[in-house]
């Protein structure tokens, strides 16, 4: 249980840095919007800007999300592996008293 307890600890972790990842990317593309704004200096280039804008919002968030999942996943395997283990040690010895 401490092995588990330890491993999901550090996991959480792992998981906490993917949603800074998240915030991360979504502040950088709102400061780009910001500061591209004064530099609009007629439709064609909001119309870029709003473009440039969108797709690194989605990519960050893909890649964040991506991260995310990949941190969840190591998380929960974090925690089981342990008590797999013990659960197929105590299997193996009980199989041995009884059989």
């Amino acid at each position: 249980m401490v092995e588990a307890t330890h491993a999901v600890a550090k996991g959480i972790g792992e998981m906490q840095q993917a949603w800074m990842t998240l915030m991360q990317g979504q502040l950088q593309a709102a400061m780009v919007m910001v500061t591209g704004l004064g530099q609009c200096r007629n439709p064609a280039d909001l119309m870029e800007l709003q473009r440039r804008t969108v797709t690194e919002t989605v990519e960050a968030g893909i890649h964040a999300a991506l991260y995310m999942v990949e941190s969840a996943t190591a998380l929960t395997q974090a925690g089981m592996t342990p008590a797999y283990r013990t659960v197929r040690a105590n299997a193996r010895r009980l199989a041995k008293q009884h059989g």
